[in-house]
């Protein structure tokens, strides 16, 4: 895998200029609140899944990451209220 250097100096300063300015108007807030709540996500995927392929070759990970995916989903669901029922049946 090939690392990138830490950027420095005046690209670093653009980058930050930028995202300052999303930050100033609605919607780039909305856009960068979307993004965290998918980064969140992917968080929990590498907790579960680790930062190494469990497996040879891209196919078998690629299962293996819509397995941990599928998990996280049952979690999500797990954690929501159960629905009110506004009308009894009888």
């Amino acid at each position: 895998m090939r690392e990138f250097p830490p950027l420095r100096g005046l690209a670093w300063d653009l980058i930050m200029q930028e995202l300052r300015q999303r930050q100033d108007t609605e919607l780039g807030r909305a856009k960068l609140r979307e993004r965290s709540q998918v980064e969140h996500t992917l968080a929990h995927l590498g907790q579960w899944q680790g930062d190494r392929a469990r497996y040879l070759g891209a196919r078998k990970n690629l299962f293996d990451l819509r397995r941990v995916a599928v998990i996280h989903n049952l979690h999500v669901i797990a954690r929501m209220p159960a629905p009110a029922f506004s009308q009894q049946v009888s």
